[in-house]
């Protein structure tokens, strides 16, 4: 796990924006890092994406562009993560992330549909926002985000 760790930590880089929407496009989580677009701006933007997501097919590749914008997503069944990223960023690193983000909520709701996401967004928040700071991966140990998880939510 160590390699991951440094993985995680080293190649992401800045995320900008982090979303989980469902298969329908309706966004469950949102979280942004940096310069905040307007309400306006962020509703148009994450549109225009989100329909940019859910209608590729699975022979696309996981990584495109949006304006200046790289795109980074990632489907669970009915759930897809959703990531814009500084150029530089490494692609596989960015899916890492959402997978471990994934298992970490795993681990704590003992599955994770978007049911539990939807009647559970201050948990979601509290883990993401140990993982992330400032559009950077700083914890990349499920098991203490969980166990801070447990400590807030008894």
């Amino acid at each position: 796990m160590a390699g991951n760790v440094t993985f995680l930590q080293s190649e992401i880089q800045m995320i900008k924006f982090f979303l989980i929407v469902n298969r329908y496009g309706q966004t469950r989580l949102a979280q942004y890092y940096g310069e905040r677009p307007s309400i306006e701006e962020r509703q148009k933007l994450e549109s225009e994406i989100i329909r940019q997501c859910v209608s590729r097919n699975e022979q696309m590749s996981f990584t495109f562009h949006h304006g200046d914008l790289k795109i980074v997503y990632k489907r669970y069944l009915a759930i897809y993560c959703i990531a814009t990223v500084e150029e530089g960023a490494n692609e596989i690193a960015v899916v890492s992330f959402f997978d471990f983000f994934f298992q970490t909520l795993r681990e704590y709701f003992g599955d994770i549909t978007e049911f539990h996401i939807l009647y559970n967004l201050p948990q979601c928040y509290t883990a993401l926002n140990e993982i992330i700071v400032d559009g950077q991966v700083v914890e990349t140990s499920k098991q203490k985000v969980v166990t801070m998880l447990n400590s807030i939510y008894v």
